[in-house]
């Protein structure tokens, strides 16, 4: 049962050293596909997950050519696969459990429902360690 996460990144270095060490432990690969950052984000996907593929957008101008990449990388991926935004964190509670019931059923896939999560102002903090940085105007 592969699992593997598939992300597209712009610029993306402050959240992606959140990111990435939450989501590693829950994947068996990833894959980055950059869409032309100018920071740390390829050197942060190196240095915190240099087993996972990172890739350049062929064309990180247009979101729908952005969507056709992922959606080529999810088609010749085996296994699980999700793709999410680096603003977008996997809270899966037991992962292996949900797939192994999933597979069980002979499910090929799931929907699940997320939580949109809002800071008061001087509550900062994650569950993933240090704050995440503020959001710039």
């Amino acid at each position: 049962m592969r699992r593997t996460v598939i992300t597209h990144v712009l610029n993306e270095e402050e959240l992606l050293a959140h990111w990435l060490p939450h989501h590693a432990p829950l994947f068996d690969h990833g894959v980055v596909i950059d869409c032309g950052s100018t920071d740390g984000s390829q050197d942060i996907v190196k240095a915190l997950c240099p087993s996972w593929d990172l890739l350049v957008s062929k064309d990180a101008r247009d979101p729908a050519n952005i969507d056709r990449q992922v959606m080529d990388v999810e088609q010749v991926t085996p296994g699980w696969k999700v793709a999410l935004t680096a603003a977008e964190f996997l809270l899966p509670g037991d992962l292996d459990a949900t797939l192994s019931s999933l597979e069980a059923e002979g499910l090929l896939g799931a929907r699940t429902t997320g939580y949109i999560v809002v800071e008061s102002p001087g509550e900062r903090g994650t569950p993933f360690g240090d704050s995440l940085p503020a959001t710039r105007q």
